[in-house]
């Protein structure tokens, strides 16, 4: 369901992809153009460019959290059967020894 979630996150933030590109390029057009306010643009294109990549990388990182996530509790899930079969044997065991033990009191 989390990765499900994520992946549409993905799509999501995919899709603003050619807006991005776009407003860098002309930004860098507009650079190259000799504009006035070039330096101005270049602080604004570094700085687009790296809360981009900081969204990508928080994209990334979060499915793989989700991914650790559904290992863990993968693992926690055999875990727990493995104790609870253990607990039913136990139980079982028990059980058969104090039947016998009756029995065995009992003369039968």
């Amino acid at each position: 369901m989390l990765l499900g979630k994520n992946r549409t996150l993905r799509n999501e933030v995919d899709s603003h992809e050619p807006t991005v590109i776009g407003v860098v390029d002309l930004g860098l057009s507009m650079i190259e153009e000799g504009h006035p306010q070039s330096d101005e643009f270049q602080q604004q294109i570094n700085e687009l460019n790296s809360l981009w990549a900081e969204l990508q990388t928080a994209v990334d990182d979060q499915k793989a959290r989700i991914e650790l996530s559904e290992v863990a509790q993968q693992v926690f899930t055999k875990t727990l059967y493995v104790h609870l079969a253990n607990a039913t044997f136990v139980t079982n065991e028990l059980i058969f020894l104090c039947c016998q033990y009756l029995m065995l009191k009992r003369g039968i």
